[in-house]
């Protein structure tokens, strides 16, 4: 029995325009998401060669929902296709309803280093972890097992006094 994640709502995998891999399986994500996710994380250039980190957002279908949109932080790799033999952008995203930018962007930079050379497990096993990682509540120092070690992040206060910019100073893993 998996605990409440604060943090994480899911983990995929997408190649081609296409979710390839999505955890935890059960997320009901409507056709019109899982279009608009699987679309906005393959970038759109051939031109970019390497790695990629960027950030998008999609909306949730739910009116009863507080917030209105899903942060996508996303690391995305051009690969070799094995078969149609042209390079393919291979994209690993992390969805949260949190916009704590600079912490995920960081996050999602070491699931996709772990990704591309083990496997999807390593989606399962962060989001698993992350089920034990303290709610956020704004202004507090949290300390989240990730990995070998844990990160240390101060969550941004809400009315402004600590931004996600300067949280960074308060951001480390160990």
């Amino acid at each position: 029995q998996m605990g409440t994640n604060h943090w994480i709502h899911s983990l995929c995998v997408v190649d081609s325009q296409r979710i390839n891999y999505l955890y935890p399986e059960d997320i009901p994500y409507t056709d019109k998401q899982k279009l608009s996710l699987a679309c906005s994380a393959t970038p759109y250039t051939s031109y970019i060669s390497g790695d990629s980190n960027y950030v998008f957002t999609i909306k949730k279908f739910h009116p009863t929902d507080e917030k209105s949109v899903y942060y996508c932080y996303t690391h995305s790799r051009k690969r070799s296709s094995q078969n149609s033999g042209g390079p393919i952008h291979v994209s690993i995203v992390l969805v949260s309803e949190l916009s704590y930018t600079d912490l995920f962007r960081k996050i999602i930079d070491k699931i996709s280093r772990e990704y591309f050379e083990n496997d999807e497990q390593i989606l399962e096993a962060v989001y698993h972890i992350s089920t034990s990682w303290e709610p956020p509540i704004a202004g507090k120092l949290v300390h989240l097992p990730f990995f070998d070690g844990s990160i240390h992040y101060r969550i941004p206060r809400t009315n402004g006094i600590i931004s996600d910019i300067e949280a960074l100073d308060q951001f480390e893993v160990l």
